[in-house]
């Protein structure tokens, strides 16, 4: 078994920032981290996901200790310091660098995955928008942000 697991699913943006840094520091799948579905816990709506992860979202982090650690940016910091010595780094070297990392991965979470749902549905409620276009123009706005 791997030192750490991460249940993720295969669409999840979130959990696709952590697999990544998994795949590009040329982690082990075997004896670094296990990537794993909810489902070998039953699902992530099950008491048994739950008690790891309470919100019953995915990426959800189980460190070799046991710690559950869920949130993606909270898991890869995890990963980056566990394994810095694997690897690219990924930690800017100034801290003008760090606080622009820090500040786009910040703007992410809050403004553009919480739009982002909003494409993959086929019919309204689209969140708080009336409409696609209007989820769009705003996932737009919020990308151009990060430029």
């Amino acid at each position: 078994m791997a030192a750490n697991t991460i249940y993720d699913l295969p669409v999840s943006n979130n959990g696709a920032r952590c697999r990544i840094i998994v795949y590009k520091k040329g982690l082990s799948l075997e004896n670094d981290v296990n990537i794993v579905s909810p489902m070998e816990l039953g699902g992530m709506k099950t008491a048994e996901y739950k008690a790891l992860n309470p919100q019953g979202l995915v990426p959800c982090l189980v460190t070799d200790g046991g710690m559950a650690i869920p949130e993606s940016d909270t898991i890869s910091r995890y990963l980056l310091d566990r394994y810095s010595s694997t690897g690219p780094s990924f930690i800017p070297s100034t801290i003008d660098a760090r606080a622009r990392s820090d500040l786009i991965a910040r703007l992410h979470d809050m403004y553009v995955t919480t739009i982002q749902g909003c494409v993959y549905k086929a019919v309204p409620p689209f969140g708080k928008f009336s409409c696609r276009r209007a989820a769009i123009a705003e996932l737009k706005r919020q990308l151009s942000v990060l430029d």
